[in-house]
């Protein structure tokens, strides 16, 4: 194997630089586009997330007033029941006196 041998590969076929060119620019340019129409998609799923949390803690707390609200109203209710029922009773017991 000599020098010579090397001079006598042909030397191979490179295709025109210009239009790879043109295709990795056009290429990046897409690449750009897409990562811009996936940031601004996030920033709309973070945006949601936030939005759904804050309702999800409004409607918890609204849900906790409304079951504060109805202990409230069933232990009046049974305040009530019992007054009336003692009422009802002492009634009877003066009925019973006369």
């Amino acid at each position: 194997v000599t020098f010579d041998n090397l001079t006598h590969i042909p030397q191979p076929t490179l295709p025109d630089i210009a239009p790879l060119m043109a295709a990795l620019s056009t290429l990046d340019g897409q690449v750009m586009s897409l990562q811009e129409q996936l940031n601004v998609t996030q920033d709309a799923v973070r945006n949601h997330e936030a939005e759904v949390a804050q309702t999800t803690n409004q409607l918890r707390s609204g849900v906790r007033r409304v079951s504060d609200r109805m202990d409230n109203t069933i232990a009046d209710v049974a305040r009530s029941r019992e007054s009336l029922s003692w009422t009802e009773l002492i009634q009877l017991m003066e009925d019973v006196q006369n």
